[in-house]
């Protein structure tokens, strides 16, 4: 969640709730929102191509992938 909000391709809320534990902090993020960055990222991601599996079937069950 921090990097997305970094890099700004979310909107999001990070707190730290009481600890359960010693040393260990518990965070909560809340997303708000995704940002226009966001939504061409995730527009970027859904044209890639998916790949090819090509494999070829030998006697026996063998299979080569």
């Amino acid at each position: 969640m921090s990097v997305l909000l970094a890099t700004g391709l979310i909107e999001a809320e990070i707190t730290t709730l009481k600890p359960g534990a010693p040393y260990v902090p518990l965070r909560l993020a809340i997303v708000i929102g995704i940002t226009e960055n966001g939504h061409a990222e995730l527009a970027k991601m859904s044209e890639v191509a998916v790949p090819v599996s090509t494999s070829m079937q030998f006697s026996r069950g063998f299979r080569l992938m």
